[in-house]
């Protein structure tokens, strides 16, 4: 896995007011190349009879934590806290990673829906854990995040219907590898 001091600069896009922004890696489009709104299938609206799990109302677009409850994480530990809503509670939540949280070798973190995951800085994000978004969750959004799922994860696992996520400005790094670094499988969109 990964270190943090050997992991590249990824540039910010939307950072909260008063942080630091980074320079761009020649890999990874400068702000002015795209645009703040969703794009692609993130921005198409679901049309009547096709509710998802929205409570049997017609998902717009992805907002991600949009309006909701905004924290900053420190640690793994927090993180893992937030990104749950049977540990955090309902409603929408904006989750602020701040630095490298090193997870525990193989942690799965399962995202809820209505959460946008946002990097803050150009050096901020997950070490040893994979993020998953399974079973009928929607409306997710991850940001200018570096991800490193560790030796048997993947760094993020899409699966199971779910539908509705917005990855953007993320590094995944596959060193050590055995598995795909971004996987989207089982019906999901």
């Amino acid at each position: 896995s990964a270190s943090p001091s050997k992991l590249p600069s990824v540039s910010p896009s939307t950072m909260p007011s008063g942080n630091p922004t980074a320079s761009p890696a020649t890999h990874v489009p400068t702000k002015d190349a795209y645009t703040e709104s969703v794009v692609g299938f993130a921005a198409v609206s679901g049309s009547p009879g096709m509710t998802y799990n929205t409570g049997g109302s017609v998902m717009t677009t992805t907002t991600g934590g949009e309006g909701g409850t905004v924290v900053t994480v420190t640690t793994a530990a927090e993180f893992d806290t937030y990104i749950d809503k049977d540990s955090r509670g309902p409603g929408p939540y904006i989750v602020q990673v701040q630095g490298m949280l090193i997870s525990t070798v193989d942690k799965v973190y399962k995202i809820s829906s209505d959460t946008t995951i946002v990097g803050v800085g150009s050096s901020s994000g997950i070490v040893g854990g994979e993020l998953r978004i399974e079973d009928l969750n929607s409306n997710i959004i991850i940001r200018n995040l570096v991800l490193d799922g560790g030796s048997d994860n993947d760094a993020i696992q899409i699966k199971n219907n779910a539908h509705h996520i917005w990855i953007d400005h993320c590094y995944i790094d596959g060193t050590g590898v055995h598995d795909g670094c971004l996987d989207i499988k089982d019906g999901s969109d």
